[in-house]
């Protein structure tokens, strides 16, 4: 089970809202649904989430080696959501 960082619920897996200057924004909350042990253990990696969010289903160095991992655990676009998670967080 995820860590909510203090949260009685997680957070949606993403949000769109409306931005003033730069209109309408996709945000993904995966990271914050997630305790910071595991975020510090993926840290400047490729990932592949869960639809929902909840699971590191692959993670990889490149983003070609991460492709080669989704190929492989045979995912396709409607099982998993990619990402990277930046270096300093």
């Amino acid at each position: 089970m995820p860590n909510n960082n203090g949260r009685k619920w997680p957070l949606p897996a993403t949000e769109v809202y409306a931005h003033p200057i730069y209109g309408t924004i996709s945000r993904s909350n995966f990271a914050l649904n997630h305790p910071d042990e595991e975020m510090i253990r993926h840290r400047g990696m490729f990932v592949a989430w869960s639809m929902d969010g909840t699971k590191v289903l692959a993670s990889a160095a490149t983003g070609r080696e991460l492709m080669a991992e989704v190929h492989r655990l045979n995912l396709g676009t409607d099982d998993c959501i990619i990402d990277r998670i930046p270096d300093d967080g």
